[in-house]
């Protein structure tokens, strides 16, 4: 009954939305997360800086996954069909302009001399912008996630050093330039994989069967080859993941035992307090990457077994395994939390305005416009304001009379004139109202 509805285009289209949706939503919060990071003075250490690089390799998940994978699925109707055309080297020969892109199966041959008759021209135009597409998408999912899975190794290890190891050497281990290496190499051995799995043919890409990005085949010597070795260097990273974490969560436990007993000092009672809190901000992204590992390599050799909907909802699964950082990071981190709600506010941006307007007014020598919330621009009686409107009006006159570099000094003598008189208005109430 489900299978079925999924052959509309209506469900098909709702379906395709909610990857756009989650993608662009997923990829601005991990992208927001970088950029504050990126530019706030007070994230420069080594977790945050870790952060910032798996934000980034997540944005670019989100972006292929999320946003490319939808469109795909929007743009062409999903139709049942034999998994056997999702070969790459048939991916590389179909057009983009084709209605009928990966529905039915159709020999290689025909689609040749199809393209043939059209235009000879045309067609190597077509191939060469399909086959960039395709390479690049490949390229991008597996930099992305290799980078993805040993960012979240290093988070594991940065903070098993700062809660199990604080007071020995291995501390040093968590400084920025340490983390800055470490992202570097991160990236380094994610490009080098992408090379692999994409030189000299494309392993993965869009499963429009599968309604998910996945490997386009298992069969073959070089597809097992790199699933070994992906899913091997996977398996190391995630249980270096686990062995951080368990070693932690043990450590928690021994340490609020002291605090109960009232073993251990206020002063780092609360410092552990608040790392121990810190820290579950990693331990949670940990176990849904670790589902969503097991999903991305379980979900090629289940083409048979699972239906269109059960596909969808893994796909939705490992799409959150990279969307929902950023709100893990707000639930845990106060800091954070704040941060991001200024930056929703867009207040950077607003203090960037303010500042470019007060050089402005610096350099053309014109004055800012002055907030009516000042105290002198208002007064509580007709008669209080009085002088100052006469101290207004008279200013025209008095600095027209003045060369350039009275001006100033004028302005800043008025200001302080009208601000007395506020100030002794206010008194003169004030005695007033106690009698």
């Amino acid at each position: 009954m489900i299978g079925e509805l999924f052959d509309s285009d209506g469900v098909t289209s709702a379906v395709g939305g909610i990857y756009i949706f989650i993608g662009i939503t997923g990829s601005l919060g991990n992208v927001t997360t970088l950029l504050m990071i990126t530019c706030c003075r007070m994230y420069r250490l080594s977790a945050y800086t870790i952060m910032a690089n798996l934000a980034l390799a997540d944005a670019i998940m989100l972006i292929v996954a999320g946003l490319v994978c939808g469109l795909n699925i929007i743009q062409v109707p999903f139709l049942n069909y034999d998994n056997t055309t999702n070969n790459s080297a048939e991916i590389l020969l179909i057009p983009l302009n084709s209605s009928n892109f990966m529905t039915d199966p159709i020999k290689m041959a025909e689609i040749k001399s199809e393209l043939y008759n059209v235009n000879r021209s045309q067609f190597n135009t077509l191939l060469e912008d399909l086959h960039f597409s395709v390479f690049l998408l490949s390229f991008l999912e597996i930099a992305a996630w290799t980078a993805g899975i040993i960012s979240h190794a290093l988070l594991g290890i940065n903070r098993c050093v700062a809660i199990c190891f604080y007071r020995t050497r291995a501390k040093t281990i968590n400084r920025v330039s340490f983390a800055l290496i470490g992202s570097t190499i991160t990236w380094l051995i994610g490009i080098i994989t992408a090379y692999i799995g994409t030189m000299p043919v494309p392993l993965m890409g869009i499963r429009t069967d599968m309604w998910t990005v996945s490997f386009l085949s298992t069969a073959g010597r070089r597809p097992a080859v790199f699933m070994v070795f992906a899913s091997s260097f996977n398996f190391v990273s995630i249980l270096a993941q686990w062995s951080c974490s368990l070693m932690v969560l043990i450590k928690i436990y021994k340490v609020r035992h002291k605090i109960n007993c009232n073993k251990l000092n206020l002063g780092s009672a609360k410092r552990f307090k608040k790392q121990a809190r810190l820290t579950f901000q990693f331990f949670y992204p940990s176990l849904i990457c670790t589902i969503s590992s097991i999903i991305f390599f379980a979900k090629p050799f289940m083409t048979d077994i699972l239906t269109s909907w059960q596909f969808v909802f893994l796909h939705l699964i490992w799409l959150c395994n990279h969307m929902c950082n950023p709100f893990i990071y707000a639930y845990f981190n106060e800091r954070m939390r704040l941060t991001y709600g200024q930056w929703l506010t867009c207040a950077p941006l607003r203090e960037c305005i303010s500042k470019l307007e007060k050089q402005y007014s610096r350099k053309h020598g014109k004055p800012l416009r002055v907030s009516n919330s000042e105290g002198w621009t208002e007064s509580s009686s007709d008669t209080e304001a009085e002088p100052v409107t006469a101290a207004i009006c008279a200013a025209p006159q008095t600095s027209s009379r003045r060369s350039n570099t009275g001006k100033g000094l004028e302005l800043h003598s008025l200001v302080f004139d009208l601000g007395r008189q506020t100030v002794e208005h206010w008194a003169n109430f004030a005695k007033k109202a106690s009698f």
